[in-house]
């Protein structure tokens, strides 16, 4: 088995001959875990759809980026539009009007 150093040390030690440059190493990636109620499957199931997302840790690091943006505006409401869901609105307005 292979640790966590003997990955790191192998990844320094590559050979980037294809012109890629390394500056820096990446920042570490922190996991965190919760359990969710049953019921809200379905919930979150339609919202990773209307949002287009291919799985749900996708819509929870969204929504909570989506939090943590809210929490630093001093809970002043921050909205955040796919621009295909904003297209989608001004066609549907256009036509309703036409």
């Amino acid at each position: 088995m292979t640790t966590r150093d003997e990955l790191r040390r192998a990844m320094t030690e590559q050979d980037f001959t294809e012109g890629e440059v390394v500056t820096g190493q990446r920042p570490m990636s922190v996991v965190f875990s919760f359990r969710a109620p049953a019921e809200w499957s379905q919930e979150i199931v339609a919202e990773m759809q209307r949002r287009g997302l291919d799985n749900p840790s996708q819509l929870m690091k969204a929504l909570l980026r989506e939090g943590l943006d809210r929490a630093a505006t001093g809970g002043r409401r921050v909205v955040t539009v796919r621009v295909d869901d904003l297209h989608r609105a001004i066609d549907s307005v256009t036509r309703a009007a036409a």
